[in-house]
């Protein structure tokens, strides 16, 4: 459960940012940096064009190198790049930017939480999964007041600055508190303990099942879910 509460965190503030606060800074960026609104919003959907293609990979990366090492990295990334949101003299430079936090973001997003929770539950994994769903909403109405107010009283860069330290934060408790499978630690997965004397399967679900990606790309119904 402690892995659990860690994700749960770690979504409600880096998903919330990334999902509930963009048009928090519309206004005040678009004044400061004399661009119009549809320049900035071009800079913003590099995010989300980024994000698409990382999530694309992700699952490939997460089996190799894990969650833990993987999303901690990311997320300092990420932190980086709000550094340099904060810092922007130009359009360009937000795009690229929202391009950096775009690419990272797909390493500990929802689908990448979702496979650490396949791995640890065995049991209530709908518990945590709808749990998880429900903090990237909640973290993000809690992460919009607070940094609408510091947008009020120190500015737009001040409150990026402020979601870079949440998000560096937050990849230090990954990475504290993370561990990529239950057998690292000799334990395991939740639900799966010894019940009425029998022995426990031993584990070994450690990567995901499904098409791989030669054969994913083939296929029309990727290109349909894309469209």
């Amino acid at each position: 459960w402690v892995i659990a509460a860690v994700l749960l965190l770690e979504l409600g503030v880096c998903v919330g940012i990334y999902n509930n606060t963009t048009s928090l800074y519309m206004i005040p960026v678009t004044q400061e940096l004399g661009v119009s609104r549809g320049n900035v919003s071009l800079a913003y959907s590099a995010r989300n064009l980024c994000n698409f293609l990382s999530t694309l990979f992700s699952g490939i990366l997460l089996v190799k190198f894990g969650y833990r090492r993987l999303a901690s990295t990311a997320l300092l990334v990420s932190a980086g790049a709000y550094v340099i949101l904060g810092s922007a003299q130009n359009v360009w430079t937000l795009a690229l930017a929202c391009a950096i936090i775009g690419l990272s973001d797909g390493f500990y997003f929802i689908a990448a939480a979702s496979r650490m929770v396949n791995i640890w539950f065995h049991t209530h994994q709908g518990l945590i999964l709808g749990l998880v769903a429900a903090a990237t909403g909640l973290g993000g109405s809690l992460l919009s007041l607070i940094l609408s107010h510091r947008i009020e009283a120190v500015g737009w860069r001040g409150s990026y600055y402020l979601s870079a330290i949440l998000i560096a934060a937050t990849a230090f408790l990954i990475f504290l508190f993370i561990r990529n499978h239950p057998s690292s630690m000799g334990l395991l997965p939740y639900g799966s303990g010894n019940h009425h004397g029998k022995k426990p399967k031993k584990e070994t679900r450690d990567h995901w099942y499904g098409y791989e990606p030669k054969d994913v790309f083939r296929k029309p119904t990727f290109y349909l879910a894309i469209i």
